[in-house]
């Protein structure tokens, strides 16, 4: 009986019963880790998310709908879920917006296998069932586009700069996309280079002014100083910094 107990547990269980060991439970908890996490940032996810109180190691208090905020917040040290937390950090840093989508998306994915590695399916299967579906998604999403912008000639255009920036503000700022649209568009035409693909994000900054609301934020085409003047004189015009 000993002998038998130090190779595995003995035929103690019913028919039907299931002993994951060595690579199934490997895998079994990184799916489990990485959709821990995405439950953590679904509920923030759309225009009517609800808010996270994140508290960091420095014990600072952040409240965010915001996943990219939440995740580079987070201390993960599952090596799977920092996988989703890399994801959605180049997504964020690549495209500007989807970073809940990115998490959520894969840990359903996940979550999916998991059901299917449960009814006995071998994890290579399971990958070859996801690639098949990438392939078919990349022919099906050309179907499914709405608005293109030419990234060369469309991107001096404020009103053709607005339709494409709207969708995602919205998500963010329920209400507000059409105004913060429009700002966000004349900011970015007044960054534009010559040629388009070259935008740095860097060039654009934004200062918060204590008093009033957001419909009173304005483009600054130049330097905004947030301190007041030591000095008697506040204005000047065609000076040099």
């Amino acid at each position: 009986m000993m002998r038998n107990m130090s190779r595995g547990i003995p035929r103690l269980w019913k028919d039907g019963y299931k002993q994951f060991t060595g690579l199934e439970e490997a895998i079994l908890k990184n799916c489990e880790a990485a959709t821990s996490l995405a439950q953590c940032t679904r509920t923030a996810f759309g225009p009517n998310g609800l808010s996270k109180i994140v508290i960091n190691r420095i014990e600072k208090v952040i409240v965010t709908t915001d996943a990219a905020t939440i995740i580079s917040e987070l201390e993960v040290q599952h090596p799977a879920a920092k996988v989703l937390c890399l994801s959605a950090a180049m997504q964020q840093r690549e495209v500007g917006d989807g970073a809940n989508f990115v998490v959520v998306f894969a840990g359903e994915l996940l979550k999916n296998a998991v059901l299917e590695l449960r009814k006995g399916i071998h994890p290579s299967v399971l990958v070859r069932g996801y690639s098949m579906a990438q392939k078919k998604v990349q022919q099906l999403i050309k179907e499914l586009v709405v608005f293109e912008v030419n990234a060369q000639k469309d991107m001096y255009d404020v009103e053709i700069l607005k339709l494409g920036i709207k969708c995602a503000i919205s998500s963010k700022q329920y209400g507000l996309g059409n105004f913060l649209s429009d700002v966000v568009a004349k900011a970015c035409r007044n960054s534009m280079p010559q040629i388009a693909s070259n935008f740095v994000v860097d060039n654009i900054r934004t200062v918060k002014i204590l008093g009033g609301s957001i419909m009173d934020s304005a483009v600054i085409r130049g330097m905004v100083v947030e301190t007041a003047p030591r000095s008697t004189c506040t204005y000047a015009e065609s000076t040099k910094v």
